[in-house]
């Protein structure tokens, strides 16, 4: 049996979920693969997870020098993230990372390091959660030409809009998304549309070879949206979503992320809630 030994840096929700995943009954019984979480990095304990014996190193620098196949990186931030993620990558350890800030302000950068040694950086959670959208680009679309790529990328956006489509203004949508948890306390990532703009960066990167970081493209929120812009759309048999678009456009690459009318009856207008979705047009 194989083992595959990781070392995760931070210990928030998303590393003790996943702390918790790989310690599910399925992956327990998996026969020709052991995954072992070795070590993690964090300054301080996560009172909702008990690690029991596995060390703990409250220098996250740390984490990279240990014997360890792959350091999943849960820090957030783009910095710090950036400089521990070249620290792995030179020390010859694979990366796995749901950090979107740091691919879209460093990809290029990241994946040459990567390269020159040999090892991958795996980003599939740092796009639309769940959804394989990046290996659906990297592997089963390798051999079609992609004309554009186009979606609704930050569920916090869709949420507020879909409720403002049912009559809720503006900030009531809001405080219901902040109290549901669809929300961050300060929510100006996700409504101001930078969220969408990281992630349409990385899949025109990916579909394009466009630069991380890419140069400047038109980015606008839902914040100034109005329940008359609703009654507009009505009228008219309409949705208003908020759309995040990479494209090809004689010969060069456009990017923009914008609050959108589409047809009601589109397959991205019937996306509710939290969800996203995304249509990648190909040859």
């Amino acid at each position: 049996m194989k083992k595959l030994s990781i070392g995760i840096c931070g210990w928030g929700n998303i590393a003790t979920g996943l702390y918790d995943a790989l310690h599910s009954d399925s992956l327990q019984q998996l026969d020709d693969l052991n995954i072992s979480i070795d070590c993690i990095g964090a300054r301080r304990d996560n009172p909702i997870c008990d690690y029991g014996d596995i060390p703990v190193f409250r220098d996250i620098f740390d984490i990279p020098d240990q014997d360890v196949d792959v350091v999943v990186e849960l820090i957030g931030g783009v910095e710090v993230a950036r400089e521990l993620i070249l620290k792995a990558i030179n020390n010859g350890k694979h990366i796995i990372t749901a950090n979107k800030a740091v691919i879209f302000h460093h990809g290029d950068e990241i994946f040459q390091a990567a390269r020159d040694n040999e090892v991958q950086v795996l980003i599939e959670a740092s796009v639309c959660a769940g959804t394989p959208v990046v290996k659906l680009i990297k592997n089963e679309l390798a051999g079609n030409n992609i004309s554009k790529v186009s979606g609704m990328l930050n569920g916090t956006s869709n949420f507020i809009l879909s409720s403002m489509e049912k009559g809720m203004d503006f900030d009531e949508a809001l405080s219901i998304a902040k109290k549901e948890g669809y929300a961050e306390p300060d929510p100006s990532f996700d409504i101001d549309g930078m969220d969408a703009a990281h992630k349409i960066g990385i899949l025109s990167h990916l579909a394009y070879g466009s630069s991380l970081p890419p140069k400047e493209f038109h980015i606008e929120g839902i914040s100034n949206i109005s329940t008359l812009d609703f009654k507009y759309a009505s009228i008219n048999n309409l949705a208003l979503k908020h759309l995040a678009v990479a494209k090809m456009r004689e010969g060069s690459v456009e990017m923009r992320v914008h609050p959108v009318f589409l047809d009601k009856k589109s397959s991205l207008a019937s996306l509710h809630g939290v969800r996203n979705g995304i249509e990648i047009d190909t040859d």
